[in-house]
């Protein structure tokens, strides 16, 4: 391909592109690296009523957190705010009284998760 005159102060030279391409290349191989060793660790939390037949919420949260050490347990419930001294006091259990909303239940979440990520990172 030839260049008339006119173009050639907006071409680009094929030396300059090979070099930013692989100037690409070795950064995409340096971020690759970098994610493989990093090790991902899911964020979950548990949404669990306090009050449940048979096994109750508190029962339910010791058996989770024991098989998912690091699990977050938020409680609700639509009995009164007093239930909350029933509940196992952890930095990982949480109280949401009923009625709720879902962009509150999703607030709340959101919240305990970045709550958990600053533990996590200051550990």
């Amino acid at each position: 391909m030839r260049l008339r005159k006119d173009e050639s102060s907006t071409a680009i030279p094929a030396r300059s592109c090979r070099e930013q391409a692989e100037r690409a290349a070795a950064l995409t191989r340096q971020l690759l690296a970098f994610a493989r060793r990093q090790v991902l660790q899911p964020r979950a939390v548990a949404i669990l009523d306090l009050i449940m037949p048979k096994l109750g919420g508190p029962a339910v949260a010791s058996r989770l957190t024991t098989l998912f050490p690091g699990v977050s347990i938020l409680f609700t419930s639509g009995y009164s705010q007093d239930s909350e001294s029933v509940l196992p006091v952890t930095a990982d259990t949480h109280y949401l009284q009923k009625p709720y909303s879902p962009t509150t239940l999703g607030r709340v979440v959101r919240e305990i998760l970045d709550q958990a990520k600053k533990r996590k990172g200051s550990s």
